[in-house]
């Protein structure tokens, strides 16, 4: 079954089409029939990937379909396609409508087939639901504005609260990250002096104290931000200079369970922010909310302030304000414990199956089958192979 099967409701004749004409709270077939990517009203459909048993190929599409019919469950969208699972194998994704008995004909889809898994939030707590999530740079688009907060907004207890000029602006750059899409260049901000001018002595007190408080890694690549990226007291760097030059967290948040996605955020809240660590006995700060303000900076390690050891599993409940400085910092004894420590909490996020980040793709593959790893582990023992070879002949 090599050439793929597409079956559409009447009328449509194409992918695009089926994504134009789609109401807006309506889940859409994803790119390559992965995932479904759920519209306001989530409960409106369920979509499934399931692969026949060997001995069911020849007439298993009618064998399913009948599961569904006796249940009476109405499908949507049904295709058939090579299997990404299974060497020579095939599998059908469909997406069922709400109503009949969707229940009972999942359990007798699944008793009755080799793979099979969900793919909707509407099942977030069934083990065998694949949530969608992005997979690939642009796919970040489809969802970029379901955030937590939103920049523009402040809380009553905010120091810019009652300052109109400076709610303005925050809502202008607030407004620039929001509509911001895949592909475009990130747009080049125009400074004010007054803005510059603050910039500058920031920057100016910053400086002097990176030598003292700041992690060794730190102060090794600022340099280079100074050199390559416009970083100067009289400049503030633009945003798309950084991230030309620039190119375990967030892959660990992929499909994972909404109280998890907040104490990943809680980690990193408590690391990439405001995070400490012990570099020769001494207290160092490594996180950028910590490096960009000096007066946190010397607060964090004044010995005022609660100091933890860092501990994802404990930190990930802690909590914190966002307008004032933190009561509680963690560290880690070093950079490598506190990468060691979040990849063995990443492994605690229950999931049935893993993610893996393609550099030469930019995407993520999702790992679910043993045919998968297989192949993982050939690609691995290859490229072992190789450093191997060139580490011999180095060493020769």
């Amino acid at each position: 079954m090599n050439n793929p099967i597409i079956i559409r409701p009447r009328g449509r004749e194409n992918d695009e089409e089926i994504l134009s004409s789609s109401p807006p709270d309506k889940p859409k077939l994803m790119e390559g029939g992965n995932y479904i990517k759920e519209g306001r009203d989530s409960a409106r459909s369920t979509c499934i990937i399931f692969s026949p048993n060997e001995e069911d190929e020849v007439g298993a599409l009618g064998k399913y379909l009948q599961i569904f019919s006796e249940h009476k469950v109405n499908l949507l969208y049904i295709e058939s396609r090579s299997s990404l699972r299974k060497v020579n194998g095939y599998e059908f994704v469909v997406e069922c409508a709400p109503g009949g008995n969707l229940g009972a004909a999942i359990e007798a889809v699944k008793a009755q087939c080799s793979y099979f898994s969900i793919i909707s939030r509407n099942h977030k707590n069934n083990m065998d639901s694949v949530p969608w999530f992005p997979r690939r740079i642009r796919d970040l688009d489809k969802f970029a504005n379901q955030i937590l907060t939103y920049g523009a907004e402040l809380d009553s207890d905010h120091p810019g609260f009652t300052d109109p000029v400076y709610r303005a602006r925050r809502k202008y750059f607030a407004d620039l990250a929001y509509n911001y899409k895949h592909g475009e260049p990130i747009p080049r901000v125009e400074y004010t002096e007054e803005e510059i001018a603050t910039w500058g002595v920031v920057f100016n007190k910053l400086t002097e104290l990176y030598p003292k408080y700041a992690c060794r890694e730190h102060n090794h690549v600022f340099p280079l931000l100074i050199e390559n990226c416009g970083y100067r007291a009289d400049n503030i760097p633009q945003l798309e200079d950084i991230s030309r030059f620039l190119k375990v967290i967030g892959l660990a948040s992929l499909g994972a369970p909404d109280e998890y996605i907040e104490k990943l955020a809680t980690c990193f809240w408590f690391t990439i922010e405001f995070g400490l660590c012990r570099q020769h006995g001494e207290l160092k700060a490594y996180g950028a909310g910590l490096l960009s303000s000096f007066g946190e900076l010397e607060y964090a390690l004044s010995g005022k302030p609660e100091l933890r050891a860092f501990d994802p599993a404990k930190t990930a409940l802690q909590k914190y304000p966002i307008t004032e400085y933190q009561p509680v910092y963690f560290v880690a004894e070093d950079f490598e414990d506190g990468k060691e420590k979040m990849l063995k909490f990443a492994q605690t996020i229950p999931k049935k199956f893993g993610v893996r980040y393609d550099p030469y793709t930019q995407s993520i593959n999702i790992i679910d089958s043993k045919y998968q790893i297989e192949e993982l582990i050939i690609n691995v023992n290859q490229e072992m192979e190789i450093l191997m070879d060139a580490f011999k002949k180095l060493k020769n």
